[in-house]
């Protein structure tokens, strides 16, 4: 196959992040430092996993596997700035190299996009739309899973932790 990586670069994503929240924190740079493994808080992140039981792994798992499978970017990411950086404009940039690749002088005989449930929707749409393509097919791949039978009751707190604190409103007060 003719792989094509049509991803945005790291720092791409963080002049976007930067433009699209105007210069303010928003939850693009929470992910960025966790990907950043010397950084304070993927250290404290990574250190608070070790000291974690089985059913506490288990409840960060089940956190993170139902927050990535909900189809509401603003659930996902967290703030319409961090939508634009890691939906928006990787969706762009995937339709930017299909289109130089059927523009190309022997355009591929076939083309496949292998991207997240959560890119999905908008990409087909857009090349629906644009070029009038149909979708011959539709495989989905389990990326993870989560046991709720492993999640103890410390699990549990941990779960119930984390969705408290990422579904808490900027500036709103409990």
């Amino acid at each position: 196959p003719n792989w094509v990586d049509s991803d945005l670069s790291m720092d791409e994503l963080k002049a976007l992040s930067k433009v699209a929240s105007n210069g303010k924190p928003d939850q693009f740079d929470t992910i960025t430092k966790l990907l950043d493994p010397s950084s304070p808080m993927a250290k404290l992140f990574s250190g608070a996993i070790t000291q974690m039981t089985p059913g506490m792994l288990e409840g960060l798992k089940l956190f993170f596997v139902k927050q990535v499978s909900t189809i509401d970017p603003g659930v996902v990411l967290g703030d319409p700035a961090t939508t634009e950086v890691v939906l928006t404009a990787r969706n762009k940039s995937v339709e930017s190299y299909f289109a130089k690749a059927i523009a190309a002088p022997k355009p591929p005989f076939s083309v496949a996009i292998f991207y997240g449930a959560l890119h999905q929707q908008e990409i087909e749409s857009a090349l629906t739309m644009q070029y009038g393509y149909t979708l011959s097919e539709k495989r989905w791949f389990t990326a993870a899973t989560a046991d709720t039978h492993k999640v103890d009751a410390q699990g549990q707190m941990v779960y119930d932790m984390l969705v408290s604190q990422f579904s808490a409103k900027p500036g709103a007060s409990k």
